[in-house]
């Protein structure tokens, strides 16, 4: 999600993009139409894996069978001839070696990301042209899944024409170009769940925002109505840690709040929480300051303050290869360029050789990349320098606590 929004983001602050048009795959019944015999020439012919290892996969894989019981009735016993088991560990694997030969052969310029059976393909527009290249690809995607004895769903395929600008044309369905996936014609939505995050055409987060309050309004509901007997502090912090906050941490990298209306919203949600943590639902937090203290006494990091948390220890590990995503290629290590002017940049910092196109600096600040490495530049360079995650996690949120009582509302792209 981080290098596809990236990049979307990126073609869009391109002056010459129109849209960035994405396409929305949807296998029918992924794991059980892995064909046993591809999946092991696959294994063999392009992964190199031979002999026993082999056989034990193919032993793994065949003899299985499958029956059906309706009112205590059992059907007879028919062998299962293609899938992967599902709720194993080594099913999900066969299968991402199984499509990992989906994108070859797609035209320079088209993204594809891959995340078990989720697919999508994206590619800026710029021009005609762009649209006959992204239909090549929807082909040659289908073609590989006929190839590979598997089948799209047209109809839960879907089309996102992403664009900041509006147009008036945007109202017309007849100027849409028509994408199509065999002989069905594909459907353009308003907006796809993308692994739980909701995308629409505007790159707006704030529909699933709305849709991230609901949920956390619902279970902290749940959690008052059910744990009325908890009295104690800790006890009531660690439910709310686990069942409540826990549903702002999936993503948020992604579609973090960037508005000062909707920061206050996740903030004043919090508020609600800790009143009940600490017992005291009767009380007035209206001033910051007493927000900050209530959060300091319970250990809670404000909710403006835990985004950032996330976005710089997702960071560090980027940066020190503990996950596998790298840095794009626009941002590289400060080497001490007589032409920049920022005097605090030192040999830990990131320069960015990508610009805001006109009006579009609140567009880069939702690619993950760009809004972060600003943050990670204005570190204290001591916290940088943290050669272990344990200790930098440790020492930014000291840092955090700190920021959080010299400004007590700062604004919403603030610097560190």
């Amino acid at each position: 999600m981080v290098d596809f929004l990236d990049g979307v983001v990126l073609s869009i602050n391109d002056c010459n993009t129109f849209s960035t048009d994405v396409v929305y795959f949807d296998f029918s019944k992924a794991f059980d139409s892995v064909n046993h015999d591809l999946i092991l020439n696959k294994l063999k012919n392009m992964y190199g894996i031979d002999g026993r290892l082999l056989k034990f996969i193919m032993n793994y894989l065949q003899g299985r069978e499958q029956s059906v019981i309706i009112d205590n009735c059992v059907s007879t016993s028919k062998p299962v001839l293609s899938g992967v088991p599902q709720g194993s560990i080594i099913g999900p694997i066969l299968f991402v070696l199984f499509i990992n030969d989906l994108s070859d052969g797609l035209s320079p310029g088209t993204g594809l990301a891959l995340y078990a059976d989720d697919t999508k393909i994206w590619r800026s527009i710029q021009s005609d042209l762009d649209h006959d290249i992204l239909q090549s690809d929807i082909s040659k995607l289908n073609n590989w899944a006929l190839e590979n004895k598997m089948k799209f769903h047209p109809a839960k395929c879907k089309v996102i024409s992403i664009c900041n600008k509006p147009s008036p044309l945007d109202m017309l369905p007849s100027v849409q170009f028509h994408y199509r996936l065999g002989d069905c014609l594909l459907d353009y939505a308003e907006n796809e769940k993308d692994l739980g995050v909701t995308i629409n055409k505007k790159l707006n987060f704030g529909d699933h925002c709305e849709l991230i309050l609901s949920k956390a309004n619902q279970q902290f509901g749940l959690l008052v109505r059910t744990c009325h007997f908890v009295k104690d502090t800790l006890r009531r912090r660690v439910l709310y840690l686990a069942l409540v906050r826990s549903q702002f941490e999936h993503c948020s990298q992604i579609w973090r709040p960037h508005s000062k209306t909707l920061l206050d919203r996740f903030e004043n949600f919090q508020k609600k929480c800790i009143k009940w943590i600490l017992s005291e639902c009767e009380l007035s937090y209206s001033c910051s300051d007493t927000y900050t203290h209530k959060c300091r006494q319970v250990n809670i990091l404000p909710l403006k303050l835990r985004f950032v948390q996330n976005d710089l220890v997702f960071f560090y590990k980027i940066l020190y290869g503990l996950v596998p995503i790298k840095l794009p290629e626009y941002l590289q290590w400060f080497r001490g360029s007589t032409r920049l002017r920022n005097s605090h940049l030192d040999h830990l910092s990131l320069t960015s050789s990508i610009l805001p196109s006109m009006g579009k600096q609140k567009l880069l600040d939702k690619s993950f990349f760009y809004r972060t490495h600003c943050l990670w530049n204005s570190l204290p360079l001591e916290i940088r320098e943290q050669t272990s995650l344990s200790g930098f996690k440790a020492k930014l949120e000291s840092h955090l606590w700190d920021l959080s009582t010299v400004n007590d509302d700062p604004d919403p792209s603030f610097s560190i």
